[in-house]
């Protein structure tokens, strides 16, 4: 079940009840992961823009 909806640019986060049973770093994990496909992304599109 999603508990909180984010919009950050043209993104969107979610946040689903299960993150509540996990550990800071697993959390912290899957943050490290979503920000480093998002930054991968954003390189794309300025590499096709330039």
């Amino acid at each position: 079940m999603i508990v909180e909806t984010m919009q950050i640019g043209n993104a969107t986060i979610r946040v689903h009840d299960d993150c509540f049973k996990k550990t800071k770093e697993e959390m912290q994990q899957c943050a490290d992961g979503f920000f480093r496909v998002l930054i991968e992304a954003a390189e794309r599109k300025k590499e096709k823009t330039a």
